[in-house]
């Protein structure tokens, strides 16, 4: 059984569980993800399968056991495309909370909620800090997409070469990722990146202008708005892009087990 797989808790039994929890493991990770079009070449599974490649990376580093992987969530835009299976946001807030509370009932005192797609950052986040209010438990959400501004602010100079690449190449930062994020996990054969790109069809000029300024709900019209087909991905940039975020995610839950051990003295 290769290393990372003794970190998973599914493929654990439930004795190999009550060691790891009895030799005091107590940090969990829980890739979260979505069920959505990615564009012609991606599967549909791209964002959780790329959060499980982050904590298949960092868990043998913290200590972590790695949770099944959430691939239903709130997907936003796509949710029209064939194969998008979107949840309310408020029954993903829910389910993932009562993960935790389960969690936390069979003794674990670090938990990371872990996403890539954006519209987790708002239900990952809530159900963090509603955890925390709850339950005093230090809950985290770890968004690791290179548009998060904490990232952007411990890893300036590697997402600007992503930046600079998707600025070109339109599609190359998830493309790359998830090309890296299959060879870490064994399914390399998932991708298709060489299908024939599609035709841009450009989103609504009313939607950009107002995008610009605020939030506001809309629809992917085309399937070439979300994930263009790239010219040319690469692995290795995308490989130390997830490697770096996985070491990030492996100092946020020393960080959180030192907060922890504070909120425990401040009774």
């Amino acid at each position: 059984m290769p290393e990372s797989h003794h970190h998973r808790l599914d493929y654990m039994t439930w004795a190999d569980a009550r060691d790891f929890l009895a030799a005091g493991g107590d940090t969990a990770i829980l890739p979260v993800g979505s069920t959505e079009m990615h564009g012609p070449h991606l599967p549909l599974g791209t964002d959780y399968m790329i959060s499980l490649a982050v904590a298949t990376l960092a868990a043998p580093e913290c200590n972590a056991v790695i949770l099944p992987p959430l691939p239903y969530t709130w997907t936003g835009a796509t949710r029209q495309f064939a194969g998008t299976i979107s949840l309310p946001a408020d029954l993903v807030l829910q389910f993932v909370k009562t993960i935790c509370y389960r969690l936390i009932d069979q003794g674990f005192r670090h938990i990371a909620l872990v996403s890539q797609h954006n519209p987790d950052t708002m239900t990952l986040g809530l159900a963090a800090q509603q955890m925390f209010e709850e339950t005093r438990v230090p809950v985290v959400a770890f968004n690791h997409y290179p548009t998060d501004p904490h990232l952007r602010a411990l890893l300036p100079e590697l997402i600007a070469e992503l930046d600079r690449q998707e600025a070109t190449d339109p599609g190359f930062t998830e493309t790359s990722f998830l090309l890296a994020a299959l060879e870490i996990l064994g399914l390399d054969h998932l991708a298709r990146p060489e299908v024939t790109p599609l035709p841009n069809v450009p989103r609504p000029a009313p939607l950009q202008r107002i995008r610009q300024r605020s939030a506001v709900g809309y629809f992917f019209s085309d399937a070439s708005q979300h994930i263009p087909v790239p010219r040319n991905p690469s692995i290795p940039l995308g490989r130390k892009y997830l490697q770096s975020t996985a070491e990030q995610l492996v100092l946020l839950l020393r960080d959180v087990k030192e907060y922890d051990a504070w909120l425990k003295d401040e009774g």
